[in-house]
């Protein structure tokens, strides 16, 4: 089969809320376009069975346009532009009882290109400032991997695999010396950089047949997490702390999690339930590094300074009713705890599911789904949360939100599928976010099949 898709996703005049009154910004342009290619089918010949390839491209393009204060006569434009080419092959053998074999791949590089300007509004033109990323700058990504699924024993089935990561970043980045006493009102010396990060990384699972209808899972995998372009290279005054500044000598975050689970598939009631733990080593966190004597702005810069550990437990089953209703269900709930600090993770998610129920017109094509998604309150915040003007004092308030969707079968290869989110026009906020979510809203979709 082929799959061609296009996608194109834009903004216009964003205005910021949670810097306001302290100034006045609009982010024009926000675009997300996306063009992939995917091919996947079965071979007849050769070492493999099956392949699935994709090609993509991917564009973002942000620029934001600032006043600060509101009523100043100058205006900063900045704007950052990001060209992603990606490429991806998954091939898989039946072994027949010794498994299967599943190989690939994967490879995306980042074209970045940034600028950054102070217009001045009534004497007219501009002087150039630091942008957000460099200019020309670029992060690429590449791994391949390999996974093994192999029954054991007719109860036992071990599926264990194995990746290597490597990542790549560079550009000339406007280096601060925090350490000098004029620091920050000095000018930042361009340096060019161009770090490189690999790692191996392996993991382990098994699901054991206890009976036909009861199976007991449980893994163990390991995480390597390079740092990002925008953690090492980014000077952002786009956050609600201060000043972010470059920090060039970071290093890769390292994880271990594991996970028990439990799961069953009964004449009517099917789910699973696990819990997992993980252990971060190296978590990057942001630090203050400096502040302006006389605007009082804070700087700060990403350090490997933490050792973090989360536990979560998720839980999720369906129950069929009859022939045409089922109800259905998921729930988890995750921990999350800085040791370096004795203090909770940062923007760690409160504890949340979803409730609903699904009618499907017997021996037809038509359907209706109607669901609950609620959230508790999270009050369990970080310092740095604390700090944070996109979460409330307090904590972020608890939601429940009813969504329903209804398709119709038009013809054989034709559908239209009608929702209506927020059915009862509620007021929330998901943790950390800077708006609020959308009121009540409608969605019209048409499918056509070939």
């Amino acid at each position: 089969s082929l799959t061609v898709a296009l996608v194109h996703f834009e903004q216009m005049d964003v205005p910021r809320s949670d810097k306001f009154p302290g100034e006045r910004r609009f982010f024009d342009p926000q675009q997300r376009n996306l063009a992939y290619v995917r091919l996947q089918g079965l071979l007849d010949d050769g070492p493999f069975d099956a392949f699935v390839a994709t090609l993509s491209y991917q564009r973002t393009k942000e620029g934001s346009r600032r006043r600060k204060p509101p009523g100043s006569s100058f205006e900063d434009r900045s704007e950052f532009d990001v060209d992603t080419a990606g490429l991806s092959l998954l091939l898989a053998r039946d072994l027949g009882e010794w498994g299967k074999l599943s190989v690939g791949g994967d490879g995306y590089h980042d074209d970045v290109d940034a600028v950054n300007n102070r217009f001045d509004l009534v004497g007219g033109g501009s002087v150039p400032g630091n942008p957000q990323f460099p200019p020309d700058s670029y992060y690429s990504r590449f791994g391949t991997f390999l996974e093994w699924e192999w029954p054991v024993l007719e109860r036992l089935t071990i599926v264990s695999g194995m990746r290597y990561s490597h990542i790549e970043a560079g550009g000339t980045v406007g280096v601060f010396d925090t350490a000098d006493p004029a620091f920050p009102n000095i000018e930042p010396q361009d340096t060019p950089i161009g770090p490189s990060y690999q790692d191996w990384t392996g993991s382990g699972g098994l699901v054991f047949k206890l009976n036909p209808q009861w199976h007991v899972t449980g893994s163990i995998a390991e995480g390597f997490r390079a740092p990002l372009l925008d953690e090492l290279t980014s000077y952002s005054d786009n956050v609600n702390e201060g000043v972010d500044l470059p920090s060039t000598g970071l290093g890769p975050e390292h994880a271990v999690s594991h996970d028990v689970g439990l799961r069953w598939d009964l004449d009517r009631f099917r789910g699973q339930v696990s819990y997992y733990w993980m252990v971060i080593d190296g978590l990057i966190e942001r630090e203050l590094v400096g502040t302006d004597p006389v605007s009082g702005v804070n700087f700060f810069q990403r350090r490997n300074v933490a050792r973090a550990e989360i536990d979560g437990v998720e839980l999720n089953g369906s129950w069929t009713l009859d022939d045409e209703w089922m109800a259905y269900g998921n729930f988890w709930y995750t921990l999350g705890r800085n040791r370096t600090d004795s203090e909770p993770m940062s923007r760690i998610p409160p504890a949340q599911g979803v409730v609903g129920l699904r009618w499907r017109e017997f021996e037809g094509a038509d359907w209706l789904d109607i669901y609950c998604w609620f959230a508790a309150r999270q009050d369990r915040l970080s310092s740095r949360d604390i700090r944070d003007s996109r979460i409330p004092d307090g904590g972020t308030a608890g939601y429940s939100i009813v969504t329903a969707r209804y398709g119709w079968q038009l013809t054989d290869n034709q559908a239209v599928i009608l929702g209506v989110e927020n059915l009862l026009d509620r007021p929330y906020r998901v943790h950390g976010s800077g708006v609020d979510g959308s009121g009540i809203s409608a969605t019209v979709g048409y499918e056509l099949r070939r």
